[in-house]
């Protein structure tokens, strides 16, 4: 409709006109403007658009040239700029901010490893602080300081997030403390993006740092002012005035003389022998004359890593009585070592007696008589003590080259890191007392432990238990059998909570026990332990009434592969007994023989427990959250299983399943049993239908992210956690997780 002016039009047209899109009086300006000026303005405002793109592309380009696309560096604390160099002086307080600079990349994972020279010149002063950007990574890993060394891990399950740009990650405390320098360093440097199934490129900045004393100022000398010297009389002097210059004199070996630098290299005490014999006289150790004439007469003040101590065993067999307490502790490479003599006429057998001269009634049934020689000594409780002590290696040479027999609690407590027990036999040490029945062929904790060609039996209770906690154990080519007395045991775990790192392996476990292997008592407060990270192959189990059996409702990460399980009244597995359930996933069950046993019974949190491609014959059905698959159920066709011969006959349908350690007497026949190759199948025997479906539910969700961060977290290679099968569990299988969860294809609802 046409607009009708009236007198008033001008003043109503002005109101209008105010009220006019702003846009629109811009452009109205800008079309009133000349050519050149218009020209200048559209360039202007292209410049305004596009320089931020071109300057973040122009250091892309720098960052791409140089094959990387983030960086890692410390700076000065409250300060963005890199630090490459740092100089402080003896009591500084150095504070570092440590920032991951990635301005391209979309940054999901970190994992970072710092070191610091372990020369006591910058030490970590207190427990380092994340930065308000780490915040961004709602999931850590590993955040701990060993040996000056940092691990710094963390993820963000958040499928949303955007990691970008200068990230400040960290504030690190550190204190100077002696004179020198060194380097800090980035060893370890993974990152992780959703946009790329490999590790992010990353450059590492070193900070090299010089601990010194300030330089003194200078300080203005006085002019000195002459004087006039006094006259004096020359003094003629006497001949005992005068030094006397040696001539080659020499000088005294027993006499220690200082170096006169400590910059060379030094050279590493020499490694000694030493000697125990009954039949020393007991002086200093050093022949087989002046030998320590008990184990507990060793002097362990002299003795010093590398030393070897040697124990004759007499043409057939020489006992001591006392207890070999180990006082003095080995270093890495060069271990304190105790072994039976090789010679002829010392290498018998070397026995250690405990003087108990009457058994429980359990054991006479069993064992006979006791062979004890108190050697008038009394009755002790312990044969082979480590004593706390590390990196000792007891050695008998040879099958039960020493025996630790007849001891009132314990055949030989275990403690300490790093040490070996092998060749040892520990039979016969319990307690006589009516109603306790208690007697352990080894017992004790601590960190990798070694126990190889042990033949232990006829105890009062297990062969060997551990009542606290031990990381990192090795079970391998020993005898466990024959044990009748009070709730017996072949390997139990009762207490110390959580231990990992085991690995049990070409062993035979027989007759008498209750459970062969019993590694998780409930979580109470009198019983409360369990194994996160078995690898159990390659053992012969018979004759027991359960096979392997854990009660633990942490009991997680277990692979139990290769192993025959036969003639058992219970069940062959069973993690059982623990609420919500027996054991959290994952637990892998695969390519073993099942031969006339009880069933299976195994619950499982989080996931299933893998059951594939097993024997079971004359077997009980398997029960619980299991996902079984390739099961035979034919006859293994053992040769003489009525004998303890469990090898398999040409043609068996079992061939390349069940342990390669088939009977006692091939495990005893040589030193070291000759393990058959297993042929592995050529199809994965566990079955992914979803990529980073670890545990097995059909789906990707938390539950396998929790799965993988601790299988990460224990530094193993646990089947299923390995996601992109590189043979290392790491941030690129959290990595491959994150893009499914993005993805949204095959996530859990």
């Amino acid at each position: 409709m046409a607009k009708i002016l009236s007198y008033n039009s001008p003043h109503h047209i002005q109101k209008e006109a105010e009220k006019e899109n702003p846009l629109r009086k811009v452009w109205n300006w800008f079309s009133k403007q000349d050519r050149f000026v218009k020209g200048v303005i559209v360039v202007g405002f292209l410049l305004i658009i596009v320089t931020p793109a071109i300057v973040t592309q122009y250091f892309d380009i720098r960052q791409r040239a140089a094959g990387e696309t983030a960086s890692l560096y410390f700076t000065l604390h409250g300060t963005t700029s890199p630090l490459t160099t740092l100089s402080v002086k003896p009591g500084d307080d150095v504070l570092l901010d440590l920032y991951l600079s990635a301005p391209q990349t979309n940054i999901n994972g970190l994992d970072i490893t710092t070191v610091i020279p372990n020369n006591n010149t910058l030490v970590l002063a207190n427990p380092q602080t994340e930065g308000p950007d780490a915040n961004k990574f709602n999931s850590l890993l590993f955040n701990s300081w060993q040996n000056n060394t940092w691990r710094f891990s963390k993820v963000t399950t958040d499928v949303n997030a955007v990691n970008t740009g200068n990230l400040y990650i960290a504030t690190v405390p550190l204190k100077a403390m002696s004179l020198g320098g060194g380097t800090i360093s980035f060893t370890n440097a993974m990152l992780t993006s959703p946009t790329t199934n490999t590790s992010i490129p990353v450059s590492k900045q070193t900070l090299t740092y010089n601990v010194a004393n300030p330089t003194p100022t200078p300080q203005p000398t006085s002019t000195p002012v002459p004087t006039t010297p006094p006259t004096s009389t020359p003094v003629v002097p006497t001949a005992t005035d005068i030094p006397i210059q040696p001539t080659n004199t020499p000088i005294p070996t027993d006499i220690p003389v200082s170096p006169t630098s400590t910059s060379g290299p030094t050279t590493p005490p020499q490694e000694k022998i030493f000697y125990v014999s009954r039949n020393g006289n007991n002086t200093d150790g050093k022949t087989w004359q002046t030998a320590w004439n008990e184990l507990s007469n060793i002097d362990w003040a002299i003795i010093q890593p590398g030393d070897t101590i040697y124990i004759d065993g007499g043409t057939t067999s020489m006992v001591y009585n006392s207890t070999l307490t180990i006082g003095k502790s080995g270093i890495s490479g060069s271990p304190i070592t105790i072994k039976l003599s090789s010679e002829n006429g010392r290498n018998g057998q070397a026995i250690i007696d405990g003087g108990l001269t009457s058994w429980i009634e359990c054991m006479p049934n069993a064992i006979g008589n006791p062979q004890s020689s108190p050697g008038g000594q009394g009755v002790r409780t312990v044969g082979i003590s480590l004593n706390t002590q590390s990196y000792v290696v007891i050695d008998g040479i040879k099958w039960n080259g020493i025996v630790v027999r007849n001891h009132d609690n314990i055949g030989i407590t275990v403690s300490g890191n790093n040490n070996t027990l092998k060749y040892i036999e520990s039979h016969a040490n319990d307690d006589p007392a009516n109603g306790t029945q208690d007697g352990w062929g080894v017992k004790g904790s601590g960190s990798n432990l070694t126990l190889s060609h042990m033949n232990i039996h006829h105890n009062g209770q297990d062969s060997i238990q551990f009542n606290g906690t031990v990381t990192g154990f090795n079970l391998e080519y020993s005898y466990l059998h024959d044990h009748y007395c009070r709730h017996p045991d072949g390997v139990q775990v009762w207490g110390g909570t959580r231990s990992t790192g085991w690995e049990i392996h070409h062993n035979v476990i027989t007759a008498g026990y209750l459970q062969g292997i019993f590694l998780g008592e409930n979580a109470t407060a009198d019983y409360n332990a369990y194994v996160d990270g078995l690898d159990l192959h390659d053992n012969l189990i018979y004759g027991v009434e359960y096979g392997i059996k854990s009660k633990h409702g942490s009991t997680t990460n277990w692979n139990v592969h290769h192993n025959t399980l036969a003639s058992m009244t219970a069940s062959a597995i069973q993690w059982c007994c623990a609420a919500p359930g027996g054991a959290m996933a994952p637990m892998n069950v695969h390519d073993n023989i099942f031969y006339n046993v009880g069933g299976f019974y195994m619950p499982t949190v989080g996931g299933n427990t893998a059951f594939t491609n097993n024997c079971n014959y004359n077997a009980g059905g398997v029960t619980g959250n299991v996902i079984a698959s390739g099961t035979i159920s034919s006859d293994p066709q053992f040769t003489n299983p009525s004998a303890g011969d469990y090898s398999l006959r040409s043609g068996s349908p079992c061939a390349g399943k069940g342990s390669s350690i088939t009977s006692i007497n091939q495990l005893l026949g040589s030193s070291v049993p000759t393990t058959t190759v297993i042929p592995q199948p050529t199809a994965s025997p566990i079955p992914t239908p979803v990529p980073a479906d670890i545990d097995f539910g059909g789906c990707v969700g938390i539950e396998d992210f929790n799965l993988w961060s601790r299988a990460f977290q224990l530094g193993e290679t646990v089947p299923g956690a390995d996601i992109n099968k590189d043979g290392s569990v790491d941030i690129l299988d959290f990595n491959v997780w994150y893009q499914v969860m993005k993805s949204g294809v095959g996530v859990c609802p």
